[in-house]
């Protein structure tokens, strides 16, 4: 491989992880969104609880049924937000790998790496991104599904419960 081939390919290797980093961000991104729905329907049943009078078997039933459901929704949000550290064994931008290596080793290591190497090392981050941002965007599903399952539930009780003011 030539210079300018393997040049270009270090560049298209560096715009691919970064799509990879900002599917990355799009899972978080959305993940802020579902949180904050489901903890203003848990703030919702919540008032509505304290605002009723008498509650029907139906309304603590369906209070019960919507309690799991955001459970899970919130657990599925709480998998994506969870930091993936685990990289390549050896990497020179993998940042829990840079981390442990002392600050001159690195260093060195860098200046010395040859073209191939960092074309290497971009390859495996490509892969392990690509994983991180499936698993992630996996789990934002999960976590979106849950949170329209559990609105049914939290509709239907906050209606009974209402009747019960």
């Amino acid at each position: 491989m030539n210079a300018t081939d393997l040049s270009n390919r270090l560049k298209y290797a560096q715009w691919i992880l970064e799509r990879n980093l900002a599917w990355i961000a799009q899972a978080e991104v959305k993940v802020a969104v579902v949180i904050s729905i489901d903890v203003g329907m848990v703030s919702a049943i919540a008032a509505a609880y304290t605002t009723a009078v008498s509650k029907s078997a139906w309304a603590i039933l369906l209070s019960v049924v919507f309690g799991i459901t955001i459970v899970a929704a919130l657990v599925s949000a709480a998998v994506v937000v969870k930091p993936k550290t685990d990289g390549p064994p050896t990497s020179f931008l993998f940042f829990g790998k840079v981390a442990k290596m002392q600050r001159a080793d690195y260093a060195q290591a860098l200046q010395m790496a040859s073209e191939e190497t960092l074309l290497q090392d971009l390859c495996e981050q490509i892969h392990r991104n690509a994983e991180i941002a499936l698993i992630k965007h996996e789990w934002i599903r999960l976590a979106i599904l849950w949170s329209f399952v559990s609105a049914i539930f939290w509709m239907a009780a906050i209606s009974q419960l209402v009747r019960g003011t």
